[in-house]
């Protein structure tokens, strides 16, 4: 292997965005190799004015197959993985390349920023950068990633290693389209199909049937929600990817199913399971609130609080600032406000306004306090 970073991705139709990706590696990347299944826009043209190599294939119909051919070409000892509509902040060229001097390392985290539709971002940590070895391959005919098993094996007395290194994302800036959704269906039947038992594509499968409007996905969701909830004797999940699916069923739960034993169940799933989960807890407490237990509500909210407070949090799942500071306040100080612990309204109220000087909510109540 030559010394040195490939970026190593798949692209189609990506002229929007490929430059920016691109130049963001300046002085990082030994090399770049863009599989290409078929663009028609100048994504080629605009590869190679930038130093890459292009490998043009017929869309092999899975996103692993096609992320492996990207493998295959990389020469150097690190691949990186971004995507053209992701990009290296400022600073970040300089981060990675102290970070690989790391022998002990076999790879590292990197830190995405999720550009919002809200004008907000989350942010996720994700396997990026990795020793080059053979026996790491993508699965996944869509949501492709990179086995944990794999990875263990391929690298033995080495770590993966957590960074704090940004790059941003502006994929999710739009809602998923149609055409896309209906693209994504068949892929994700074939890969449930093909490795059952997996829940993070059973639940992309679900989600994905509800927002087409098919009522197959609702039973899905059903079933495996009343799946988990015969599980409740686990001390962990069978799944970490589940704190979303729980957090995501509990926030469309009809309002005549809040205090059904299914409901009580989740929310225990929720706290017991994904204690460092802030969606899993902020949702977990939304739903106390909807059910009118207060109390209930105010000791889980308290626990996000102390989770934000320590910065350890996971960050598995991407993470909207707003869990963590205005969502959070509010929730404190309403519920505060109503179980008449005035000290810890006024607090919340007051949190809000630094925030916000203008906020209405915090103003008016917090003046009712005073009176």
């Amino acid at each position: 292997m030559k010394p040195g970073i490939t970026l190593a991705t798949i692209v189609r139709n990506e002229a929007r965005c490929l430059e920016r990706c691109l130049s963001s590696l300046s002085g990082l990347a030994t090399d770049v190799v863009l599989v290409d299944t078929g663009s028609t826009d100048g994504t080629q043209e605009i590869g190679r004015a930038n130093g890459a190599r292009i490998i043009e294939i017929e869309w092999p119909n899975a996103f692993d197959a096609a992320r492996n051919v990207a493998l295959d070409a990389v020469e150097t000892e690190w691949t990186l993985w971004l995507d053209a509509d992701e990009w290296l902040v400022e600073g970040a060229v300089d981060a990675i390349k102290r970070a690989i001097l790391n022998d002990l390392a076999f790879g590292f985290t990197l830190i995405r920023r999720d550009l919002l539709p809200d004008g907000a971002h989350g942010e996720q940590s994700l396997f990026r950068l990795w020793r080059t070895h053979p026996e790491v391959r993508f699965a996944g005919v869509i949501h492709e990633h990179l086995p944990d098993e794999a990875l263990m094996a391929a690298y033995p007395g080495q770590k993966l290693m957590n960074t704090d290194i940004p790059f941003w994302h502006d994929g999710f800036r739009q809602e998923v389209s149609e055409a896309k959704l209906r693209r994504n269906l068949p892929l994700l039947e074939r890969e449930v199909e093909l490795r059952p038992g997996q829940y993070y594509y059973r639940i992309e499968l679900a989600n994905t049937l509800v927002k087409l409007g098919d009522p197959r996905g609702q039973i899905l969701l059903d079933e495996l929600a009343d799946e988990l909830v015969s599980l409740q004797h686990l001390d962990e999940p069978p799944s970490n990817t589940l704190d979303q699916f729980l957090a995501s069923y509990l926030t469309g739960l009809p309002d005549v199913e809040l205090r059904s034993r299914r409901a009580d169940v989740l929310i225990l799933l929720c706290k017991g399971w994904f204690p460092r989960s802030p969606w899993a807890l902020s949702v977990a407490a939304q739903t106390e609130i909807r059910r009118g237990n207060l109390h209930g509500a105010l000791s889980t909210l308290q626990d996000l609080e102390r989770l934000a407070a320590s910065g350890k949090y996971d960050r598995s799942t991407t993470v909207h600032p707003m869990l963590l500071g205005e969502a959070l306040y509010t929730n404190l100080a309403l519920v505060a406000h109503q179980l008449g612990r005035v000290d810890l309204a006024r607090l919340n109220y007051e949190r809000l306004l630094k925030l916000d000087p203008q906020n209405p909510l915090a103003r008016e109540n917090l003046a009712t306090l005073r009176r």
